[in-house]
């Protein structure tokens, strides 16, 4: 099964011609993915704004401005779109035979004047332009006022909202494998994980689960936590050791087609466990899976959240969160909208893939997560990864 770029162009601009948006001009990389296909290596590096930009007109193809460095594997990516080049400081003798001074670094400046320029010619009298306030510079936003008046630009973050909240079947099926892969993944970390390894041990060890998933998995994302150490980080300590009666808690996944996964793991090295830790691993895990035989369609997301909440409660009586859950797509931080929230009354709806999950952090309990991802089905749900009920997940 392939992207479908007519499909998800057509869900948008349906979404445009309701609120009477003319172009979406989009700065994230998670948008321009999803709206055009492209996946620019630099737009997620998303130093400076502007070096990629989405386009999505009302009519016709969408189009992304890049530089013709990139340009070459977003003709790949997304036959259908239409992708505008500017030059950046390499040279490519496909473009640069006749000689062409060049800038030291991309000009955003430019790629902005391009994005205008293509509104105008497609669309003549612009109304109401979309764009992602808060990824978009006031320079910017100054520039855009300038070319089409101080009204035109308006933000189009709840409208990308809405068009996500329900996967298209390609999107599902490359969700469903990011998360069964991380599971496989996770499982080879943890019959591998031994008392004295460091975040940095378990971490290589994710990335190894990842290699032996082989050709289709490009990334891991990983926010693992180790024993006393519950700050999720971005480069791994090595100065805390596992020891006897420990948590280890993988939090994330493998990705594929700029996909994310967001499973999480919980699991116990060593066989002296205390009871206050195995009483808190017990409830979690009771309360995860007592949660998962309500959802279904029609079920509100804070009815979720409170089942959740005073299930832990009966036990840990302090427990507070802000969420038990969230969709997951194409967005570079995992938690997409909607998320399982105390005050909202929507309801899961079929097409909507989710994660539920229970977490609790401590520096003297350790850490837990229990999260899988389900697809919302007519009838119920599909499940597509299940924790497992081994405390030191060897089955």
């Amino acid at each position: 099964m392939e992207r479908n770029q007519r499909e998800i162009q057509k869900k948008l601009q349906g979404l445009m011609a309701e609120e009477g948006f003319d172009a979406l001009l989009l700065t994230r990389p998670e948008s321009i993915r999803y709206a055009t296909g492209v996946t620019s290596a630099f737009m997620y590096l998303n130093i400076p704004i502007g070096n990629v930009i989405g386009i999505v007109p009302r009519f016709g193809n969408a189009a992304v401005v890049m530089s013709e460095f990139e340009g070459n594997a977003a003709k790949i990516d997304s036959p259908e779109i239409d992708i505008l080049g500017y030059p950046i400081f390499v040279y490519i003798a496909d473009f640069d035979a006749e000689g062409r001074i060049k800038d030291s670094q991309p000009n955003t400046d430019k790629a902005f004047h391009m994005a205008a320029e293509f509104i105008k010619d497609k669309i003549g009298n612009v109304k109401k332009i979309g764009i992602e306030r808060p990824m978009f510079p006031y320079d910017r936003m100054l520039f855009l006022q300038d070319q089409f008046g101080s009204d035109v630009p308006q933000d189009c973050t709840q409208l990308l909202k809405e068009a996500t909240k329900f996967k298209t079947a390609w999107e599902i099926e490359v969700l469903r494998k990011n998360a069964q892969g991380s599971q496989r993944a996770m499982s080879y970390v943890a019959k591998h994980t031994e008392i004295g390894m460091d975040e940095q041990d378990i971490l290589l060890l994710m990335n190894q689960g990842l290699v032996n998933e082989g050709k289709g998995f490009c990334s891991t994302r990983q926010c693992n936590v180790v024993g006393e150490q519950f700050s999720p980080i971005y480069l791994p300590h090595t100065c805390y050791k596992l020891k006897e009666g420990d948590t280890v808690r993988l939090d994330g996944g493998i990705n594929s087609n700029a996909y994310s996964s967001d499973i999480s793991r919980t699991y116990f090295v060593g066989k002296k466990i205390s009871d206050e830790r195995l009483k808190i691993w017990h409830i979690l895990h009771n309360t995860f899976e007592k949660v998962f035989t309500m959802l279904g369609p029609g079920v509100r997301f804070c009815d979720i959240f409170k089942a959740a909440e005073e299930n832990v409660k009966t036990v840990i009586p302090e427990y507070h969160r802000g969420h038990f859950g969230h969709s997951v797509g194409c967005y570079v931080w995992w938690e997409e909208h909607p998320t399982i929230s105390r005050h909202d009354t929507s309801c899961l709806e079929p097409g909507m893939v989710m994660n539920l999950e229970i977490p609790y952090y401590s520096s003297y309990n350790n850490s837990y997560n229990f999260e899988d991802t389900f697809l919302v089905t007519e009838t119920g749900i599909d499940r597509f990864t299940r924790h497992s009920d081994d405390i030191y997940w060897r089955d």
